[in-house]
């Protein structure tokens, strides 16, 4: 019995491939939605569950400091040390992506000369090169600070560019075309909060295709109880190894990304490369296995390269300038897009520590934590006591990746453990970031938050991010109710001006984060008298009204 039907096997498995690989790049954005929403709604029951045994929310007696507190908005500064360092890092990794994205270029290029057996020009060459390697830009771009707006335009450029250069070199622009499957992978996998599960479902979806196909003819034998043949067997056999290979590929990220060899964008953009490589092999592959071969040795090479540099990398040893994130729950577009703006440039300095909520949950969701997710055994990553607490901050990771970039620490908590939580985070971290974005009377968790950061950690290091939403007479009462609860320790008994910095939001897109960015960067060092240092030798702050929060 000949399943095949005389095609000969390396054409079918070459079709295969193919369609496997359409399949995923279609399906791995619907998937991964899906399986967000999953976990999204996971995290909200664990959130909302309390055992009883957690630490009481008391509230400290009457008769504290009670100084009052101006609301002060912050002026933006031009050169903060903070983030020059962050753009000069984010820049050195950039030139090195970019010059491996070009060698693989390059190598594809030379790859598909030798196939093609054509003579070649410089021009051609060149064109080819920018075509082959145009991850290169999605890479560039995902390690930059820049604005949304950037990718766009610069997208809109390195396409012109090619189509320029295959114009020049007598090539048809229809060229472009045959990066669309790898382009439209990208597209739909470079939104941040799909990462967390992207990395999996990708490749499972891909190898799930390739086993199901194989495995058909096997359950065809066993319907029609036919005996097992060489073709049967072989079949069962590379069915089986394909779904042992996802089970394999899912343990090794994980590994890999707790032992820090690669980051969470790493691992997005190796993928990306890899899809772009593995649809090039198989455009060659209709040439034979040995054109297969040259088309995904350009990507072994860049692997190889990456993981040498890895390991000459210098870790960097500045000391980690550690933020937290507060904000009022309810809002997971505006919370996604503030973490996105501040991580952006801030990983390239130091960690971002925050209590998750379903709002962050996709955003924040990391390999480990999604198996864990898809075996059933998220409940253990939760904070349920004080012994689990102590022992989450001791595991926060502060340490920067392999790429230079630090991480993003998660602290899942339930209904009555998140208090203890942001009094042990407080304590730790340099600066501090308040979304005060949509918050009112009703909001008493943030009440809560503004009372610990009164009691415990000087104002000067406390930035708060307001808009037109915000309650002012709201904020005034949370901050007279704090300042009269917090007790002699606060650093507010000597502060002698004690001032709430906030940053105004106008919905102005990048000004608006570049004000917030900044305002972060000076908060993040105080001075041993804890005034805020400025680059100009003055406090980089104005009075607003005394009720302040506009």
């Amino acid at each position: 019995m000949d399943p095949f039907g005389g095609v000969p096997a390396w054409q079918l498995a070459l079709a295969g491939g193919i369609a496997s690989l359409v399949l995923s790049v279609v399906g791995t954005w619907p998937v991964c939605a899906l399986l967000l929403w999953l976990y999204r709604r996971r995290i909200e029951r664990g959130m909302s569950t309390s055992r009883g045994t957690g630490p009481p929310d008391a509230a400290p007696t009457e008769g504290g400091v009670g100084k009052a507190i101006a609301v002060r908005e912050v002026e933006p500064q031009d050169r903060l040390l903070l983030l020059e360092q962050a753009h000069r890092r984010a820049r050195q990794s950039q030139v090195l992506f970019a010059g491996l994205g070009l060698g693989y270029g390059l190598a594809a290029t030379a790859a598909y000369h030798i196939v093609d057996q054509s003579h070649w020009r410089l021009g051609r060459a060149a064109a080819y090169t920018l075509l082959l390697g145009w991850p290169v830009l999605a890479t560039v771009l995902a390690f930059s600070t820049a604005r949304r707006r950037t990718w766009w335009l610069s997208s809109a450029a390195y396409v012109l560019i090619v189509i320029a250069l295959l114009t020049v070199a007598d090539v048809a622009v229809s060229e472009v075309l045959t990066m669309a499957i790898p382009m439209l992978f990208v597209l739909a996998t470079s939104a941040r909060p799909l990462r967390g599960a992207a990395w999996l479902v990708a490749p499972a979806l891909m190898l799930g295709g390739l086993a199901a196909a194989a495995l058909y003819p096997v359950f065809v034998y066993l319907r029609y109880r036919a005996a097992f043949d060489r073709y049967a067997w072989t079949l069962l056999a590379v069915g089986i190894g394909l779904v042992v290979l996802v089970i394999g590929y899912s343990w090794t990220i994980a590994r890999i990304y707790q032992a820090k060899w690669a980051s969470d964008q790493t691992l997005m953009i190796l993928q990306w490369w890899f899809v772009n490589a593995l649809w090039w092999t198989f455009l060659l592959g209709t040439q034979g296995k040995v054109a297969a071969l040259l088309g995904m040795a350009p990507y072994v090479l860049l692997v190889l390269a990456l993981f040498t540099i890895a390991l000459l990398r210098r870790p960097n040893d500045t000391r980690p300038v550690r933020l937290l994130l507060l904000r009022t729950f309810g809002a997971r577009e505006r919370s996604s897009r503030l973490l996105r703006d501040l991580t952006r440039q801030w990983r390239w300095v130091g960690s971002v520590e925050l209590i998750t909520g379903s709002d962050l949950a996709s955003e924040t969701l990391e390999p480990d934590e999604f198996l864990d997710f898809i075996r059933g055994r998220l409940a253990r990553r939760f904070v349920r006591d004080t012994a689990e607490l102590q022992r989450r901050l001791q595991e926060l990771d502060t340490r920067p990746d392999r790429d230079g970039r630090y991480r993003v620490n998660e602290l899942l908590c339930q209904a009555d453990t998140w208090q203890s939580a942001l009094e042990a985070l407080v304590g730790v971290v340099d600066v501090v970031v308040l979304d005060l974005r949509n918050f009112g009377a009703h909001n008493t968790g943030v009440r809560h938050e503004v009372q610990k950061l009164v009691a415990l950690l000087p104002l000067v290091r406390v930035v708060a991010l307001i808009d037109r939403t915000t309650d002012s007479e709201a904020l005034r009462a949370a901050l007279d109710r704090a300042a009269s609860l917090a007790p002699q320790s606060s650093p507010l008994v000597s502060d002698p001006d004690p001032a709430f910095r906030v940053v105004g939001s106008q919905a102005r897109g990048g000004d608006d984060v570049r004000r917030l960015v900044q305002a972060v960067a000076d908060a993040a060092a105080p001075d041993q008298d804890g005034t805020a240092i400025s680059r100009h030798g003055h406090e980089p702050e104005r009075d607003t009204h005394q009720q302040g929060a506009q």
